[in-house]
């Protein structure tokens, strides 16, 4: 997997798995937050679904991410919080979890403070509602693997427009 040397994204992954009943995806009621890895908290996010076309609504956010982004942003809608290319690229990581209702990977590089850039990581895994089993809500694993927990940002994480799109990875579908 791309992310073997990512021990809070393969937590993370791990936990999904068990979750997943043997014909399909986990609903909510089957992700039992009291089973979410402890060191998967604060890297975690919950986004709703609002479109299989990738549009999200950010629901819960852990404490890392709150921290690196300066902001909470539940409530917020990708849509709100992200343009151009960038939005375009999650959105299509969103969309391609959606519709292939499998894992996927992805990872970006961030400008950060003055002239530093960083890579993120991002583990997205679907969650199926009960009524039909479409995906409706997305739970969002974002670690920063080149950037050292104890890190404090002097400002928060922005998308520069110096940092090009070829700097977000192709998602990847993951497979068991």
């Amino acid at each position: 997997m791309p992310f073997d040397d990512d021990a809070v994204l393969k937590s993370a992954y791990s936990f999904w798995e068990e979750s997943c009943p043997t014909d399909g995806i986990p609903t909510r009621v089957q992700i039992d937050a009291l089973r979410i890895p402890k060191p998967v908290f604060p890297y975690l996010i919950l986004a709703e679904v609002l479109s299989d076309v990738g549009q999200v609504r950010y629901r819960l956010l852990g404490g890392e991410i709150v921290q690196r982004w300066g902001a909470n942003f539940v409530g917020r809608t990708s849509d709100e919080l992200f343009a151009d290319d960038y939005r375009d690229y999650l959105h299509g990581s969103f969309a391609l979890c959606i519709w292939e209702r499998r894992p996927v990977f992805n990872a970006s590089r961030f400008r950060w403070d003055v002239g530093g850039t960083f890579w993120t990581r991002r583990l997205i895994l679907p969650i199926a509602d009960l009524a039909n089993g479409h995906v409706f809500q997305l739970l969002i694993v974002q670690t920063w693997p080149s950037l050292p927990t104890s890190a404090k940002l002097v400002r928060p994480i922005m998308v520069s427009e110096d940092v090009s799109s070829t700097e977000n990875l192709e998602s990847q579908i993951i497979r068991s």
